[in-house]
């Protein structure tokens, strides 16, 4: 009994821990490329619902509220974008919509606190999702020690650990499918209603983010399916479940409010073919989006992923494919997180860039393939000095891991294993998330008092950076989008830094201000050339 709560206290000391770093490191991180557009999602259709409720003259008094001089700049549309006239409509709002409402309701008077205030509730939604997976694990392997070694894993991915304070897409879409997928396997385990509204509540989020947390229900479906078929008895969860599911997606998504059905075939046909021409640097070559080779997925996977994670994940497949019957159970487990999802995107072609985000909701199940090794150290009779250097080593690895991560925060979306590639940098995409750019603009701050002529591609998300830094740096950010017609100067140029431009060419023609670089690598910089005929000759 004292074990137990010994036991307990270490695992609550863990979750609070890593809620205190989280809380303070969450400052750090910058504004990321997509942040503006995910949250004019919840701006719009938050607009729909008010206006859609309230009379004309309560819904203009909450408006005029909203665009109050005490708000930000950024929320004041005075004239939002009807709903269904929206370009991104699309996209799904279960998270969007309730962190605005709350930004709203909070009164931020700047930009740098309404996006600290994101980081830390995508961060926040992604640390209960983890209290939620522990459990899981512990369902699976009875085992507390081993539970709690799958949450460390799925943090020490560098990239999933950075992306969880301000990635509002892939991470809250994790978080979702995975407390999802909870309840679907305690539901299978126990048929108990409260399972069952759990499940068709989380399922009709999660479809609400990616049409493809659909598996989770078509799992849960064919289970009670081959129930009746086994047991010869009628189960009214096969009603139940489909309909409730279906009415809390209604309930959920604005979008469908009008004409359900025609908008979720929207929906599906425009995330099949995203209306975007988005290029993924790949393997040294540009590739569409919509048309990235076979292997893309599992090459960034094996590339991102740290040493100690591959190992124990190589051993934890062999042990599934060829081990004991005792790993049986998770066949149907790892059959719709991992076989279904890779055959759909090999098959169906499904739009994929920057990196394998779209796909990190995988990442708790390759981490269970880890687990199955940690598993089988204690379970199989194993020779005890090669258990022990065998575990050295991935300790050893493990915190090689850590001090990575530790050097390059908070630019952890950034890290490599140089495992397979040596140049990683020049092989694929960079900072795609601009994230960089803060560090680049503060140098340049500190650098440059000159503020005549300032250029970024728009790409750069430079001015986004800029409006997020002003709490602290009193500088009028100017971003020229056709600078053919100036003759001013000097000119101080902020690299597109999402892709690979030539910076040979750059830096033989200007002058460095700063460049931010990872192992001599250019990830970003800033460069002065003395006027804009001179960059205009360059390019």
């Amino acid at each position: 009994m004292n074990f137990i709560k010994k036991d307990n206290f270490i695992i609550f000391i863990f979750f609070l821990s890593y809620l205190l770093l989280g809380i303070n490191i969450v400052k750090n991180y910058s504004v990321s490329f997509d942040e503006e557009s995910n949250r004019l999602y919840g701006l719009v259709n938050g607009n729909y619902i008010l206006k859609t409720f309230l009379d004309e003259e309560k819904y203009n008094s909450i408006f005029s509220n909203i665009i109050n001089e005490s708000f930000s700049e950024k929320i004041k549309i005075k004239q939002p974008t009807p709903l269904y006239e929206f370009a991104d409509r699309a996209y799904g709002v279960i998270f969007e919509l309730p962190i605005t409402a709350i930004e709203i309701l909070l009164n931020f008077e700047n930009t740098h606190d309404v996006y600290v205030f994101r980081h830390f509730a995508t961060f926040l939604f992604f640390f209960i999702s983890l209290i939620i997976f522990y459990l899981f694990l512990r369902k699976i392997f009875k085992n507390k020690l081993i539970a709690l070694s799958g949450i460390i894993i799925l943090i020490s991915n560098p990239r999933i650990f950075a992306d969880s304070f301000y990635n509002s897409k892939d991470i809250v879409f994790l978080s979702f499918f995975l407390i999802t997928f909870y309840f679907a396997y305690s539901f299978i385990l126990k048929n108990k209603i409260k399972n069952l509204i759990f499940l068709s509540f989380f399922s009709a989020c999660s479809i609400n983010l990616r049409a493809i947390a659909v598996i989770i229900p078509f799992m849960v479906y064919m289970e009670i399916f081959y129930k009746i078929i086994k047991t010869k008895k009628f189960k009214i969860e096969i009603i139940y479940f489909p309909l409730i599911s279906i009415l809390f997606l209604y309930i959920i998504w604005p979008l469908l409010w009008e004409s359900p059905i025609n908008n979720l075939i929207y929906v599906l046909s425009w995330f099949k073919e995203i209306p975007i021409n988005i290029e993924n640097f790949y393997l040294g070559n540009n590739h569409n989006a919509l048309n990235t080779p076979w292997h893309y997925l599992f090459v960034w996977i094996l590339n991102t992923t740290p040493a100690f994670i591959l190992i124990l994940m190589l051993i934890g497949t062999i042990l599934l494919i060829f081990g004991e019957k005792k790993y049986l159970k998770l066949y149907l487990i790892f059959f719709y997180t991992l076989l279904v999802p890779f055959c759909l995107v090999i098959f169906l072609n499904i739009a994929l860039y920057d990196g394998w985000r779209h796909f990190y909701f995988i990442a708790p199940f390759l981490t269970i393939l880890c687990l199955i090794t940690l598993d089988a150290i204690f379970y199989y009779k194993i020779n005890q000095n090669l258990k022990f250097i065998f575990l050295i080593v991935i300790f050893s690895l493990f915190l090689k891991n850590v001090n990575d991560m530790r050097k390059i925060h908070p630019y952890e979306n950034l890290y490599f294993n140089y495992l397979f590639v040596s140049s990683p940098y020049e092989t694929f995409d960079k900072d795609y998330w601009g994230l960089t750019n803060r560090i680049v603009l503060e140098n340049f701050y500190s650098i440059v008092s000159d503020d005549r002529v300032i250029y970024g591609d728009a790409s750069t998300i430079i001015t986004k950076t800029s409006d997020f830094l002003s709490k602290f740096h009193d500088r009028k950010f100017i971003h020229y989008k056709d600078i053919k017609n100036l003759n001013e100067g000097p000119l101080y140029y902020f690299v597109l830094n999402r892709y690979h431009p030539p910076y040979k060419i750059i830096k033989k023609n200007s002058e460095i201000i700063y460049e931010y670089k990872i192992d001599n690598e250019i990830i970003n910089g800033v460069y002065k050339f003395n006027s804009v005929k001179n960059f205009l000759e360059m390019q």
